[in-house]
């Protein structure tokens, strides 16, 4: 997939630690207050998930309406991506792809993470409103990306084991 295919025309190029004007404006109306949390730890999970990542620049793709999103790396062609967890492995697969399910993995293991400390009764964990939330944002992210996968500009294949 090409990086200059705009994803329902809403694509915002951002470097590693420096955004574009408006960009955190953008990510922030897709993720309240969690904008920076799930940009970090995107761009930190998704080392663990390709070594093709060195000195990369990051894009965000908004959904149609503004409320979900996802960071993917530029200007490579294809990476090397594999998950550990569950055997995934692709020598080929496009940046966006990637992006995509790195954001929703990203999502999911924070509210899992969120939602034990909840459950222990820590003293900074999230109220259940708050996960409430959290799983409202997954779901719309999940939502949007099989929504990519189904109009094919997203790899479906690559996706759903990547995520699986």
């Amino acid at each position: 997939m090409d990086e200059s295919i705009q994803l329902f025309g809403h694509d915002y190029l951002d470097s590693v630690g420096a955004p574009v004007q408006g960009l955190a404006e953008i990510e922030d109306a897709c993720y309240p207050e969690m904008a920076e949390i799930f940009r970090n730890a995107v761009q930190q999970l998704a080392h663990t998930y390709s070594d093709d990542l060195r000195n990369v620049f990051w894009g965000f793709a908004a959904g149609p309406e503004g409320e979900t999103g996802f960071w993917y790396p530029l200007r490579i062609q294809n990476l090397d991506a594999y998950v550990d967890s569950n055997g995934y492995q692709n020598q080929h697969m496009d940046p966006k792809t990637f992006g995509a399910a790195v954001t929703l993995v990203a999502i999911n293991h924070f509210l899992w993470f969120m939602d034990s400390k909840r459950q222990a009764s820590e003293p900074d964990a999230m109220s259940a409103e708050e996960i409430a939330d959290l799983t409202n944002m997954y779901h719309r992210m999940r939502t949007f990306a099989l929504d990519l996968c189904e109009s094919e500009q997203l790899d479906s294949p690559s996706f759903l084991s990547f995520i699986d």
